[in-house]
């Protein structure tokens, strides 16, 4: 039974794509590789390169100074939005996948230690360690996560934790396959009480739940600003004081240093060490804009509706023979997604003849889940991603649309 106090017709306004005057419109639902951009945060961009489209902190002129006044305010904003302490401060990087490479290359990694996942990761936090291992001899294991789990095996990692060398944990916060959501607080209690540190893929969950990284206690967290309404090309890597002071940047060149002569620099503090070279400033601003949209909105209430919107689209599709739910099949525990396997057709034909016909946009495939999909046998599947944007009104013509195409 559907049941949402959200309206979230208050707020599709505020969506070019969904507000314009045309007799089909689209019906977005591939929200988890990216959601749609407010109004206020693309007129930000524009701003920038309409208005002061120059350099940040190196330029001392009018435009100069704007642009490093709206970068700063920007990182100020994402700062409080996930409770940094005083004195921390987020990294502006290109994206998730670039922030946790950045933490391959920043922790201090011997020959033996364990780099620990799950077996579910985005290949974005599978392949780095993968590399590592190679580069490095730095061992690579996964905690295992069965294609229907709910619950997170304790019993395996602390064991795993108790009798190796584990350096890292680095763990997804909510799938981007299942939508299974990990109890990261849990984790890093006990991984703290082995001595290992903590990274989080925090790419799925920045749009559903506020993160606070004080209350979680992880050692680093990674998420992308495009999953959460906000422009492509910016992502963001935090990290405690202590362990991105002593860390040593990946990249170097114009920026992040205070003085060079042929044979040495001195390196800038963090975080400016780490952002080297002209940066996404356009994006940078449009982030800021981004937690002052997300800020307005009531995330609780928002989700709450994704997830009846998500009983809903449950119940009407495992009512038929042929549609599989991949992950946790209670609806509740995939917060917005829905990844199903239909029978014996092909997710992109499907996903394709559900684009063309009705605007309807899902997603096909393995979903940068490989070496799990491999793992468990598992076909490709079509994943319908939800955002507090969509109406029951969209989800019942999505559920209409499929079964007339199965039949």
């Amino acid at each position: 039974m559907f049941n949402s106090s959200f309206n979230p017709y208050k707020f599709r306004e505020d969506f070019h794509c969904l507000s314009k005057s045309e007799k089909k419109k689209p019906l977005y639902f591939d929200n988890a590789c990216m959601t749609l951009k407010p109004n206020s945060v693309v007129k930000a961009i524009v701003d920038y390169y309409q208005d002061h489209p120059s350099c940040h902190n190196r330029a001392v002129h009018e435009f100069g100074e704007i642009t490093t006044k709206k970068v700063e305010n920007s990182r100020s904003l994402i700062n409080k939005y996930i409770n940094c302490r005083p004195g921390e401060s987020i990294v502006f990087t290109k994206n998730t996948t670039e922030s946790i490479n950045m933490v391959a290359n920043l922790v201090n990694f011997s020959e033996g230690d364990i780099v620990l996942t799950t077996d579910m990761e985005h290949n974005s936090n599978m392949l780095p360690w993968q590399f590592l291992k190679i580069k490095s001899k730095v061992s690579f294991q996964q905690v295992p996560v069965n294609p229907k789990s709910s619950g997170f095996d304790f019993g395996y990692y602390e064991e795993v934790l108790k009798t190796n060398k584990v350096k890292l944990v680095s763990m997804f916060h909510i799938s981007n396959i299942t939508g299974m959501r990990l109890p990261i607080k849990e984790i890093t209690k006990m991984a703290h009480k082995y001595g290992a540190l903590v990274l989080v893929d925090a790419a799925q969950s920045m749009a559903h739940i506020n993160v606070d990284i004080q209350d979680l206690d992880i050692d680093f967290m990674a998420f992308s600003i495009h999953k959460m309404y906000g422009p492509t090309g910016v992502g963001i890597l935090f990290g405690k004081k202590e362990l991105m002071k002593s860390g040593v940047p990946k990249y170097v060149g114009g920026e992040g240093i205070i003085d060079t002569t042929y044979d040495s620099c001195t390196l800038e503090e963090s975080p400016k060490k780490y952002e080297v070279g002209l940066q996404n400033y356009a994006g940078i601003i449009g982030a800021g804009e981004t937690i002052k949209y997300l800020s307005k909105i009531n995330l609780k209430k928002a989700h709450q509706h994704i997830l009846s919107l998500n009983e809903f689209l449950t119940n009407e599709l495992t009512a038929h023979k042929d549609i599989t739910i991949l992950g946790p099949q209670e609806p509740k525990s995939r917060n917005g997604v829905v990844n199903i396997v239909v029978g014996n057709r092909k997710p992109e034909e499907i996903g394709l003849l559900l684009s063309k016909m009705k605007r309807i946009m899902v997603r096909s495939g393995v979903h940068c889940g490989h070496s799990w999909y491999h793992k468990y046998n598992l076909k490709p599947s079509l994943r319908i991603s939800l955002s507090f944007y969509n109406t029951k009104e969209e989800v019942q013509v999505l559920v209409k649309t499929l079964k007339d195409l199965l039949r």
